[in-house]
């Protein structure tokens, strides 16, 4: 463990995928709902873990300045996503 991502993925993991199958009696949907959700995040945690990796090993590949960049690039990425996400519930939510 690098970086703590799965950990901190578990508690809205299993959201979400509660809110999936609470949504449909269909299983193939449900996980497919999950995984569309899901999705953006896993790739920018392990692309996190990753660079984390190639920082503290000082893996050859740019050196660590433009894994530090790159690194916080994916973050600021997923963070716009999880927001807009979150603010179209929201406002799915006060028009019901």
């Amino acid at each position: 463990p690098v970086s703590g991502m799965g950990a901190h993925a578990s508690l809205p993991g299993a959201k979400t995928l509660a809110e999936a199958l609470r949504g449909t009696d269909d299983l193939t949907v449900a996980f497919a709902r999950f995984e569309a959700e899901m999705r953006p995040f896993v790739r920018t945690a392990q692309s996190i873990t990753a660079r984390a990796v190639e920082y503290s090993t000082g893996a050859p590949g740019g050196g660590r300045a433009a894994t530090l960049v790159g690194g916080a690039g994916d973050l600021v990425g997923a963070l716009g996503a999880r927001v807009a996400r979150f603010n179209s519930r929201r406002s799915a939510v006060r028009r019901a």
